[in-house]
């Protein structure tokens, strides 16, 4: 990792192949949200649906862009930058979750939680500016692609995941049929 060309292959591709891990479960969640928690957790945690598809944005996010910035920043000796994006999470979170946990509950929660992690998006982009040169819209661009047709194609797909469990599992099927298919197409 010595050499910059190197790491920037290897920051690109994985990042490339977070995102495709990534993406898939969080397109299911997005599209079946209702019916996986009908399914699994039963009826009384339907109002948990929008919480949980914000967590899972939210873990798509941190799996994608936040969980390589570590090993750049540790290859290069500016860990200290850690602990700025940490300052930075606790007191975003803690201020912003103080306001907004009354009036919007876990909802609100989650939406403070994922809009701090975007938010060091460009500060780490930054940061990192000195150590690498990229773009992740470059990078992720066929990912993204790919979860778009996944997620247009499931809401088409969704209308029979309603009905009975295998329904509901056949939809997962032919989403991730669908995904994999737009990985070969884009």
């Amino acid at each position: 990792m010595q050499d910059d060309n190197q790491l920037k292959r290897g920051f690109s591709r994985a990042t490339k192949l977070s995102a495709i891990f990534f993406l898939f479960p969080c397109a299911v969640v997005f599209v079946l949200g209702d019916s996986i928690i009908r399914f699994i957790f039963g009826e009384k945690w339907l109002p948990a649906i929008l919480p949980f598809q914000i967590f899972m944005l939210l873990v798509a996010v941190r799996g994608i862009v936040v969980s390589h910035w570590s090993s750049l920043y540790m290859i290069k000796g500016k860990s200290i930058v850690f602990l700025y994006i940490s300052l930075f999470y606790f007191l975003s979170i803690a201020c912003l979750g103080y306001l907004v946990i009354p009036q919007y509950g876990i909802s609100g929660m989650a939406l403070v939680v994922l809009i701090t992690i975007l938010c060091t998006i460009p500060i780490s982009k930054f940061t990192l500016s000195s150590i690498l040169k990229y773009s992740y819209i470059k990078i992720l661009w066929p990912q993204i692609a790919m979860f778009g047709l996944t997620i247009g194609g499931g809401f088409l797909i969704a209308t029979i995941a309603y009905k009975t469990l295998i329904s509901f599992l056949a939809s997962i099927l032919s989403m991730a049929i669908l995904y994999i298919g737009s990985l070969y197409t884009v």
